[in-house]
């Protein structure tokens, strides 16, 4: 037996008792506290003592205050004195109810939300005790007892009659029936009881104590309620509700226009969080006095000198001091940028359920604290037909290996309540950790989903074939090389980078560009600069050679650059990299918006090598261009080493052009080419399966061979039962209606026009060949929101903080449609406030 029931005193049963009656003479005496704060009419001093007093019209002073004042109380009403009903406690919470209409409660309902039964304030009129307090009359004034309800749950078993529901209402003269609200029945006591006698008479009347002889009932009924102690009770009532329901009014009107205020000044607060999405919301000292209040301060000022409610509040709280609130604070923002980012990815998640299919890429990156981020992606279609690529947050980890990987992407689709049972599709970059074909991550996904394709970034794949053909030759590596090292001697020195601008003809030309390798556009960037600048790029290193003031080495390096750009292979090689990076750059852009699909990405990766063959066999066209950019014409000769031939062997003597053009220009040309084929060639057999939808006039055995590779592979999303009569219906219904482009989202957009129970299993198949993603493109775009959010100056922020802004910022199209009310509900269901809310 612990210590605690040992050293437990329990009360004898007489000590009970004359606790019990201490409290209710304690009771006694408060049970006309009210009169301290009413005052009683004159004509009405002189009545008797008794039921009289209960029928005396009681004036509460405040009202008649607010009623001489008109509508000065209204000017300042966040400032008046709190109104005191009554000085038992429980007064306050009577008239922060809200208001009552208790006389006009036609259908005998509780109309307070608020009005729950409790052990102090039992709603069942049985159980309210004999005599009441000033405070319990108060309450049920503004809380009737409870409604009588179903008139099949009022038979009292232990007598042979049932109450009638004909008793709960009086028949006029006329046949008219009207209710009886006076009278409550109690579920407790199984009884009927005047509701209003119960209050305010002090006689000892059958319907006061509880009556239930059925049999009498009629009568009894009757009699009580053309009583004259029935008809006080029932006028007092009236009055008390009325002079209560007045003084709850003006209560509530103070408590609703105090709220609104507040209401006001978040909504302001809520909006600019919206503008200040990514950046730093806080100041070196947000104080009035403070000139780096930060971003938020100071837009919240900007924002006060056009906005006169604005400006008075800033007037009266700016510097209230501690422990009162102005909801200005950097405590308050960030509960509202969580608040705000919560419904944002509320909102994504229902839409991907909605979608029901989904596709996972993800990317990683450190940043500016050394933190590995991954960023989580899903790309789904929505409701109309379109693609959506979604951010769902970074998320941090500890290594790079493809258990971990997996481990983090299943654990934070769990925590968004996704099932993985429903992702068609992954996409990643080519790095062998997520690639991997055995032990990628990847694989670990496909191995849990084996419909979880995996599709490489076509964006990577398109930066690593050009990355191989600049490395295919060393000619190619030459004119990197040399490219770079012009970037750098302009960039080196502030005073050769101002000569260069100072020497260009368009203002608004391009800057030079350096080379990176990381960046798929850098290579076209720098080349096209340098095509763009050819004439006065060579005019600033030949005044730069000889200038005075450049140092010897300075000089030497222009005079080297001069010289190369005065060969025909640099001008050469200058339109041949700047024609070809435009075009891969060009497909590059097409294949990171959200829109694109594998079709596409397999008819431009088709249409760049088409391209590139063709060009291949008019090297004319590059000298042609060449010979704008220099005046040069002459081929660099190299002197060939001389080798010992063998017996069948023939020596070839090849001039300048015909070597460039054999040991650099084909070279370059056919690694692209062969770089494309190999690597478009999974785009190709994943577009295999689907192909018959994108085919004209597609052959039997065709259609009869992809049915059979799509019912087998998406057993568990479509019924290959009559799927082939399907797809032939469906294929013959575009053939009628003309549809100028086999488009995958154009025939998406047919079916889901009405079509959804004509073609189910079509609606479905192409659903998840749109899921299928194309490229991380917008995991890429997400590390740019990164970079500008934890910056170095803000290189300390928390995870959650970082997940939330970087959530407004991306997702910006769903947190401008966040509803401020809905924002200012949840900010105020966190935690208990100071104010209304």
């Amino acid at each position: 037996m612990s210590n605690s029931n040992v050293n437990k005193r329990h009360l004898s049963g007489s000590e009970k008792r004359k606790r019990r009656k201490l409290q209710e003479k304690l009771v006694e005496t408060q049970r006309h506290s009210l009169d301290a704060f009413l005052s009683r009419n004159k004509s009405d001093e002189s009545g008797s003592r008794g039921h009289d007093d209960v029928a005396d019209a009681f004036v509460v002073n405040v009202a008649t205050e607010s009623d001489s004042k008109g509508g000065e109380q209204s000017k300042d009403v966040l400032h008046n004195d709190p109104v005191n009903i009554d000085e038992d406690p429980t007064a306050t919470s009577v008239a922060q109810e809200e208001e009552p209409n208790i006389t006009d409660d036609k259908d005998n309902k509780v109309k307070n939300e608020d009005n729950l039964d409790n052990d102090e304030y039992p709603l069942d009129i049985g159980m309210w005790p004999k005599q009441l307090t000033s405070g319990m009359v108060n309450y049920y004034l503004l809380n009737k007892p409870r409604s009588v309800g179903d008139m099949s749950t009022l038979k009292v078993t232990y007598t042979d009659r049932n109450i009638s529901k004909s008793n709960f209402y009086c028949t006029k003269s006329n046949g008219e029936k009207v209710l009886r609200e006076w009278l409550q029945f109690s579920d407790q006591s199984k009884c009927v009881y005047c509701y209003p006698c119960k209050l305010f008479c002090t006689s000892n009347v059958k319907l006061i104590t509880g009556f239930n002889d059925w049999k009498k009932l009629s009568a009894v009924l009757k009699q009580h309620e053309n009583s004259m102690n029935h008809v006080k009770a029932m006028l007092t009532l009236k009055k008390r509700s009325s002079i209560l329901g007045r003084v709850n009014t003006q209560l509530l009107t103070q408590m609703k226009s105090e709220e609104n205020y507040w209401r006001e000044v978040l909504r302001r607060v809520a909006a600019t969080v919206k503008l200040l999405a990514t950046v730093a919301f806080r100041g070196h000292r947000e104080n009035q006095e403070s000139t780096r209040k930060g971003n938020f301060l100071h837009c919240i000022e900007y924002l006060a000198e056009f906005d006169a409610f604005l400006k008075e509040h800033l007037k009266r709280y700016s510097n209230v001091g501690k422990g009162n609130v102005n909801y200005l604070s950097h405590s308050v923002y960030d509960e509202f940028i969580s608040v705000m980012a919560k419904k944002v990815i509320h909102s994504i998640t229902s839409q991907v359920k909605k979608a029901m299919y989904f596709s996972i890429i993800v990317d990683s990156t450190p940043d500016i604290s050394h933190m590995d981020q991954l960023t989580f992606i899903l790309r789904f279609v929505d409701e109309k037909g379109d693609i959506q690529e979604r951010f769902f947050g970074f998320l941090k980890i500890d290594g790079h290996d493809a258990a971990h990987l997996e481990n983090v992407v299943l654990t934070y689709l769990q925590d968004l309540t996704l099932n993985i049972d429903y992702c068609r599709g992954q996409a990643y970059d080519n790095a062998a950790n997520m690639s991997g074909k055995y032990t990628g991550q990847q694989a670990r996904i496909q191995a849990q989903v084996d419909t979880a394709t995996y599709v490489p970034c076509s964006a990577h794949s398109l930066n690593l074939i050009g990355i191989s053909a600049a490395e295919s030759c060393s000619g190619a590596l030459h004119y990197f090389n040399f490219v770079q090292n012009v970037y750098t001697f302009f960039s080196s020195s502030t005073r050769r980078w101002n000569t260069f601008i100072q020497n260009m003809k368009d203002s608004n030309s391009k800057r030079l560009k350096r080379v990176i390798d990381t960046r798929w556009s850098a290579r076209a960037d720098a080349v096209s600069a340098l095509k763009l600048n050819y004439a006065e790029i060579k005019n600033v290193l030949h005044d730069l050679s000889t200038d005075e003031r450049e140092k010897p080495v300075g000089k030497l390096e222009a005079k080297k650059l001069k010289e190369s750009f005065d060969l025909y292979e640099t001008a050469l090689m200058t339109v041949l990299w700047d024609k070809l990076l435009q075009r891969i750059n060009s497909v590059s852009l097409s294949l990171q918006t959200t829109q694109s699909n594998l079709l596409l990405a397999v008819k431009l990766l088709n249409s760049l090598s088409d391209y590139i063959a063709v060009g291949r066999t008019n090297f004319d066209e590059i000298e042609n261009s060449a010979n704008i950019l220099t005046n040069s014409r002459n081929y660099k000769e190299v002197r060939q080493k001389k080798r010992k031939l063998q017996f069948d062997e023939s020596r070839v003597q090849l001039t300048g052009k015909q070597a460039f053009v054999v040991n650099t220009y084909n070279v370059i040309c056919d690694t692209l080419i062969g770089e494309i084929s190999r690597r478009s060639e999974v785009y190709k057999e994943v577009v295999k399966d689907f192909q018959i939808f994108f085919t004209d006039d597609p052959s039997q055995d065709e259609i009869n061979t992809c049915v059979e590779k799509l019912g087998r592979k998406y057993a568990k999303d479509i019924d290959s039962t009559n799927l082939t009569e399907e797809v032939i219906h469906f294929l013959q219904y575009i053939k009628e209606e003309d549809v100028p482009t086999r488009d995958p989202g154009r025939l998406y957009k047919i079916v889901i026009d009405g079509l959804q129970s004509t073609f189910p299993n079509i609606e479905t198949i192409l659903k998840i060949f749109l899921t299928m993603p194309i490229s991380n493109a917008s995991g890429e775009r997400s590390f740019s929101v990164l970079k500008r959010v934890k910056n170095y100056l803000r290189n300390s922020l928390n995870q959650q903080h970082l997940n939330e802004l970087s959530m407004l910022y991306i997702e910006n199209d769903i947190t401008q449609q966040i509803d401020y009310d809905d924002v200012i509900n949840d900010f105020a269901k966190q935690k208990a406030r100071k104010v209304t809310i």
